[in-house]
């Protein structure tokens, strides 16, 4: 097994980056949609083809990299990235924008298997939970970034010049990935290596219903987290903040959310058992922040406190079932991945799209009570699944 700081970092750096086409795109959506002219309910739309494209493309991706390996497949995921950059500091209008914040998705849809399977190879058993928690904390440390550089970006055509940075840090990150791969004395390890027995060199996960159940969890809890991804920014500066205001709000929740993350992850290795009921009480805990997002309109305390419990718990969960998916499907880390994202993808896909029509015929109340009611109901599926995987290990 590789072992190392260096395919960690990699990780985390390659999370992080395929993560910035949809947030930096959310987080100046008042911006970008002032320029090109749209409103709550086409940035819905566009945030859920960002996500159907993702959950679309998930379970080949985790198939292709369980043959192709992790170094590849960062090469893969760099020069999609580029090409989605580029493109959007380019568009003319919000169609192809889209359409390159689609090369995103499927760059995305690599990720998430890819970094697991970095992990599940590279670190040792005890020290994988905060691995993995710090894998997801790359999420709200993208968040953060944007929210702390919303300034640097609001002078005209500001927002083309954030996709510029953005494609300039993807050239670097192909750089370090393909020096790093040229210098390695390793190679990408087949899985085969891994396991035991006689099994096939080319093995394919059939989702059983644990998994499926847990995914359906997961898939219910991205309804929710994509919401508040997408929308914070734009909500807060109906509820009368600034934009740059608006940014540091999302910085602030980030900023939770990454410590939390860390932290289950720290405490998921010392504790050694239990991981998804942990996260079904996260979940149903973050509801509750979502509820006081609904009420918190013109009450900029309650705010701070709505994302922050949001962020904190509602969106820290991630790492954790990350973790507990890997951990339980020890031969396929990445196909098993790729199932659980394609769910997750549809629910995020799903989200921002019934959010942004809740918005548009009702209001932002009604759209964040429907948020904490799918992150509760999230919660349920997670335990019903941690149920039936307990069944199926007794068997």
């Amino acid at each position: 097994m590789v072992t190392g700081a260096l395919p960690t970092t990699f990780a985390v750096a390659v999370t992080a980056l395929s993560n910035l086409p949809i947030w930096v795109f959310t987080g100046l959506a008042p911006s970008i949609g002032a320029d090109l002219g749209f409103g709550a309910l086409r940035l819905g739309a566009t945030a859920a083809i960002f996500f159907a494209a993702a959950g679309l493309f998930a379970v080949p991706a985790g198939h292709a990299v369980e043959h192709i390996g992790w170094r590849r497949t960062n090469i893969v995921v760099a020069i999609l990235l580029i090409v989605s950059f580029a493109g959007m500091s380019l568009a003319p209008n919000l169609e192809t924008l889209a359409g390159f914040l689609v090369v995103g998705a499927v760059a995305f849809a690599f990720t998430q298997p890819s970094a697991g399977l970095t992990l599940a190879q590279t670190v040792a058993l005890h020290r994988r939970g905060t691995a993995f928690g710090l894998k997801q904390a790359a999420l709200p440390l993208t968040t953060l970034l944007v929210g702390i550089t919303t300034p640097l970006f609001l002078g005209v055509n500001g927002w083309r010049w954030a996709f510029a940075s953005c494609a300039v840090i993807g050239l670097v990150f192909l750089a370090a990935v393909v020096v790093e791969r040229r210098r390695s004395p390793f190679v990408d390890a087949p899985l085969a290596l891994f396991r035991r027995g006689p099994e096939p060199t080319s093995p394919r996960l059939r989702a059983q219903p644990p998994l499926m159940m847990l995914a359906v969890g997961a898939g219910l809890g991205c309804v929710a987290t994509a919401s508040i991804g997408g929308f914070l920014v734009v909500y807060a500066v109906s509820a009368g903040l600034t934009q740059t205001q608006a940014g540091q709000l999302l910085a602030t929740g980030s900023i939770v959310c990454l410590a939390s993350r860390l932290i289950t992850g720290w405490i998921a290795d010392r504790r050694g058992r239990r991981h998804l009921r942990v996260v079904a009480i996260m979940m149903m805990a973050g509801s509750l922040g979502f509820v006081l997002l609904a009420v918190a309109h013109s009450r900029p305390w309650l705010l701070v406190l709505g994302a922050s419990l949001a962020f904190g718990l509602g969106w820290a969960w991630n790492g954790l079932f990350a973790f507990a998916v890997v951990h339980n499907h020890p031969e396929f880390p990445a196909a098993a991945t790729g199932v659980v994202q394609s769910v997750m993808g549809m629910g995020s896909a799903t989200g921002p799209a019934l959010f942004g029509v809740t918005v548009s015929i009702a209001s932002y109340t009604g759209a964040w009570v429907g948020a904490a009611a799918a992150l509760a109901l999230g919660a349920v599926f997670m335990l019903q699944g941690r149920r039936l995987l307990a069944r199926s290990v007794a068997r």
